[in-house]
């Protein structure tokens, strides 16, 4: 049974509300003003708070913006409802951080499809939540441990045998050290950065709302280092246009990154990985191409938290969870992501970002 916290200094209102939500078997919780609410959110933890803008006392906004300050009471979805239909006032509770509003009179149809929505969007995240933090528990310490044991294990060899050492032994060992900490720097990026987008998942803006010029000489070095060290040097060509787009650089390096890493990862050695990059209209096109050995169909239709594609193959290395992060951002920018198999076992994996006008 779900919960919800209606606040409303109207009694009449505020009655007719509780009885509508009582009868959809929701337990209800009510108060007439804001400090009334404010204390009822933190004891009963509702599953979502319906309240006025105007009240006595303490309004809406006020006690909206006490409850986003309590770690308990910061996730709880907030919906805003008012008799005035005043743009300045839905305007500072979106600001704050609502997730939605309703205008007096309330439609019964309206009110329960923006109840519902918000409810079902938070189950998502609490489900996406719990299914990350049992990846963690299953998958992160293998995934961290075997990079860092590849450091230790030859820094030993260094440090004990390096006398009776060529300098062609030494050099190769500090590579693969080398090699090793690049790729466990890159998966805590991926946790630390998945982290940080399920944090914000619950805003309609991006994290970041910054633009990122493209350039093709720091994408080609970028992409070349990751090939040289992951031993395709030879195999990559890569073709980058300039451009402008919206996305904070973090994001759209650690994209291109993961395509690469992929393309890599899923394909044979001596066969042509493609990156390009290219206006497409309102779209800054960024595509991989590998000839590797291609994804099953059902594989292509889902895209989830630390799920690999064709985990089944002897190869396949990492925690999954690339592709997955790479989703998140382009939701929040609003970007797109696509994934194609051709009969020739070519994969094409399309990531398209929004120009900066």
């Amino acid at each position: 049974m779900s919960s919800i916290l209606i606040v409303e200094d109207e009694k009449e209102i505020r009655q007719n509300l509780v009885d509508l939500f009582e009868s959809e078997n929701f337990e209800v919780y009510s108060a007439k003003d804001g400090v009334e609410g404010y204390e009822s959110a933190l004891k009963n933890l509702p599953d979502i708070i319906l309240s006025d803008i105007k009240m006595p006392r303490m309004d809406g906004l006020e006690m909206f913006a006490k409850l986003e300050q309590n770690k308990e009471t910061s996730t709880i979805p907030f919906v805003f409802l008012s008799a005035k239909a005043e743009l300045s006032d839905f305007r500072a509770g979106m600001s704050l951080g609502a997730d939605d509003y309703l205008i007096k009179p309330i439609n019964v149809d309206e009110i329960f499809h923006v109840v519902k929505k918000r409810l079902q969007k938070r189950e998502r995240e609490k489900n996406e939540i719990d299914e990350f933090k049992n990846s963690l528990v299953r998958k992160v310490p293998h995934e961290l441990r075997t990079p860092l044991i590849g450091i230790i294990g030859f820094a030993e060899l260094l440090n004990d045998d390096l006398d009776s050492m060529s300098k062609e032994e030494i050099k190769k060992m500090i590579n693969i050290i080398r090699s090793s900490g690049h790729r466990l720097h890159r998966r805590i990026e991926k946790l630390l950065t998945y982290s940080e987008l399920l944090t914000y998942q619950s805003n309609d803006n991006p994290v970041e709302l910054s633009s990122y010029s493209i350039d093709p000489y720091v994408v080609s070095y970028n992409a070349n280092r990751l090939a040289e060290e992951l031993e395709r040097e030879d195999d990559i060509e890569i073709n980058i246009e300039e451009d402008r787009i919206k996305i904070f650089e973090k994001y759209f390096e650690l994209i291109v990154e993961e395509l690469i890493e992929n393309a890599i990862k899923y394909s044979t050695a001596k066969t042509p990985v493609k990156l390009s990059g290219f206006i497409d209209g309102n779209y800054y096109t960024v595509t991989a191409q590998d000839m590797g050995l291609g994804f099953p169909e059902h594989t292509l239709k889902r895209i989830d938290t630390f799920h690999q594609f064709g985990k089944d193959k002897e190869f396949n290395v990492g925690m999954g969870l690339g592709l997955a992060l790479i989703q998140k951002i382009l939701t929040m920018y609003k970007g797109e992501l696509s994934i194609a198999r051709t009969d020739d076992k070519k994969t094409l994996v399309t990531v398209k970002f929004l120009r900066e006008n």
